[in-house]
């Protein structure tokens, strides 16, 4: 269903705009989410931030129920890990960073069995007005995980709120 807008109260930014969420695209093999919300926070800041996510992951959206133990590398071939007590867990691996955005190959929550490949995306373009948004992309590729985007919406929709609120005006 393409289009099919998912209205999602995932925040209320003191920079005046909201978060969305929507299902970009959704068939059978196929699905895309796509959150984005405008942030007061420069460049440098969002970068700092995003390859933080110890600071803003979600404590459901971990195996060991806490956030603040996922850790970003901000390099190519780095890791989208989580300190376990037997070592970091793999969630997924850094194809690309840039100072304005980073791309992981990372099969997270309820497409881990499902899917063939996900990539997480997460960028922070400036708007027209001069301003800045902070959007993060999920899309998944793999045997019926189509009928896994709203699962999937409730893993990552948490985290999102958190990184964009941390990003808005104080």
């Amino acid at each position: 269903m393409r289009g099919w807008a998912l209205t999602v109260a995932v925040a209320a930014l003191a920079a005046g705009g909201s978060a969305s969420a929507e299902i970009k695209e959704r068939r059978r093999d196929v699905f895309t989410l796509v959150y984005e919300a405008p942030v007061s926070a420069s460049p440098e800041a969002i970068h700092a931030r995003v390859f933080a996510p110890g600071e803003w992951w979600a404590d459901a959206a971990t195996l060991g129920g806490k956030g603040a133990g996922m850790r970003l590398d901000a390099r190519s071939g780095g890791c989208l890990c989580e300190a376990m007590p037997a070592g970091p867990y793999v969630h997924g691996i850094v194809d690309d960073a840039t100072r304005r955005d980073v791309r992981v190959y990372a099969l997270l929550g309820p497409v881990v069995d499902a899917a063939d490949e996900a990539w997480l995306h997460i960028s922070w373009p400036q708007t027209r007005d001069g301003g800045r948004t902070v959007r993060m992309t999920y899309q998944v590729r793999g045997p019926h995980v189509g009928r896994l985007a709203e699962d999937a919406d409730a893993f990552l929709a948490p985290s999102f709120r958190r990184l964009a609120e941390s990003l808005a005006a104080p």
